[in-house]
């Protein structure tokens, strides 16, 4: 599986360069050049990392930062930026950004993010699975089995116990 990603940014060059370079880890590769179209798009179909410019006309990328993840907790947030301060990147990852990068970027150093935010996302979901699997019962002191006959082995030695 790979990732779905959704580039906002109000230049639109920069929007498409950016992701021209994502489309190299995903073919599912969304731009929107505002905030407002961008919660249009991930409401009509969610995205997994959002590549976001700060600055931007209308909502900007904090604001739309924290709509997504009120709204779509599970979605990871790069803030993008030309005009980066310390102080602004320790608030936008307090506010649940992934990463904070600074504008001119390396094409390596977005894939690399990208990459990364992907990965923290699929451990993330992983880790939900198994813990909803051991609350449903999947697993029996300590053994896990998601094949059908093992289950109902274990089903027997449960009742058996």
């Amino acid at each position: 599986m790979k990732p779905r990603v959704l580039v906002v940014d109000d230049k639109q060059d920069l929007a498409e360069g950016v992701a021209l370079v994502l489309s190299e880890i995903t073919g599912d590769v969304r731009v929107a050049h505002c905030a407002q179209l961008a919660i249009e798009q991930l409401t009509q179909r969610p995205a997994d990392l959002v590549f976001s410019d700060v600055r931007m006309p209308g909502m900007d990328g904090v604001s739309l930062l924290s709509t997504i993840q009120a709204r779509w907790p599970r979605t990871r947030v790069v803030l993008l930026t030309a005009f980066g301060t310390v102080s602004a990147a320790v608030d936008a990852m307090k506010l649940g950004a992934f990463h904070y990068l600074l504008k001119p970027f390396d094409n390596d150093e977005l894939l690399l993010i990208a990459r990364r935010a992907w990965e923290s996302l699929q451990e993330k979901d992983e880790l939900a699975r198994l813990r909803g699997a051991l609350e449903h019962g999947q697993s029996f002191h300590g053994i896990m089995a998601r094949a059908p006959r093992m289950l109902a082995v274990l089903e027997t030695v449960r009742k058996a116990a």
